[in-house]
């Protein structure tokens, strides 16, 4: 975010996030103003069907306002026909344990797009691996409230409890309370949770407060990293 910022040409960065068809990872990308620095200006999910022609406006219309522009999109985003804009980049996609095809190249893609029709310096990030193996970064509460939910779950296992999955109930954002309760599995198994649209703006292109106000409590506080030779330690289990 604040690399883009040097440059003394219009600039646009487009970020490609997990997410197959639900977008709260690239949701959370508007964190990233929770402090005044600047967050992306452009967010597209696979919750909300994508529009070349849409996103090329957008895109113009935020250079208007700054020669900088950071657009956050979700890897599965889709058009109005449901093919996944990834497939455009081309190329032989293998598929996982699942069945589920392997995406990527989105964001290339649409910097090629932006370069293309609008002709302006264009960067592209897949943030894939990153954001999965960045456990020095995560939340206090995102480790208490995992090591909480694996609590619960052993407890209820030890008690003859079967078939089900320990889960958090928000009560409250302000201040965020919750509660820890179980689930029957089959209402959990192979379903996801949507970003509701609600939590979109009008041009579905961006979060509105609510989203913040969902998401900024689980980013709270840090953790304590062990270091050993100036690189993390990590445990071993066996």
């Amino acid at each position: 975010m604040c690399d883009i910022r040097v440059y003394d040409t219009p600039n646009v960065l487009i970020c490609e996030i997990m997410g197959r068809h639900a977008g709260w990872l690239t949701c959370a990308g508007a964190l990233a103003n929770a402090n005044g620095m600047g967050g992306p200006q452009l967010i597209y999910l696979p919750e909300v069907p994508f529009s070349e022609e849409q996103f090329l406006a957008d895109v113009r219309e935020e250079l208007k306002k700054s020669p900088f522009v950071v657009v956050c999109v979700s890897e599965g985003v889709k058009d109005s026909q449901g093919n996944l804009l990834c497939e455009r980049m081309g190329g032989e996609r293998g598929s996982d344990v699942f069945g589920h095809k392997q995406l990527s190249g989105v964001g290339q893609y649409l910097g090629g797009l932006v370069k293309e029709e609008i002709g302006c310096k264009t960067r592209h990030i897949e943030f894939n691996l990153l954001q999965r193996c960045s456990a020095h970064i995560a939340s206090a509460t995102d480790i208490e409230e995992a090591q909480m939910l694996g609590a619960a779950a052993l407890d209820r296992a030890i008690n003859g409890g079967s078939g089900e999955m320990s889960a958090i109930k928000r009560i409250s954002s302000a201040p965020y309370k919750f509660r820890i309760e179980t689930v029957p599995i089959e209402k959990v198994a192979n379903r996801e949770k949507t970003v509701p649209l609600e939590w979109l703006n009008e041009k579905r292109n961006n979060v509105t407060q609510d989203m913040i106000d969902y998401l900024l409590p689980l980013i709270q506080g840090e953790c304590q990293i062990s270091y050993k030779n100036g690189i993390p330690e990590h445990i071993k289990l066996y």
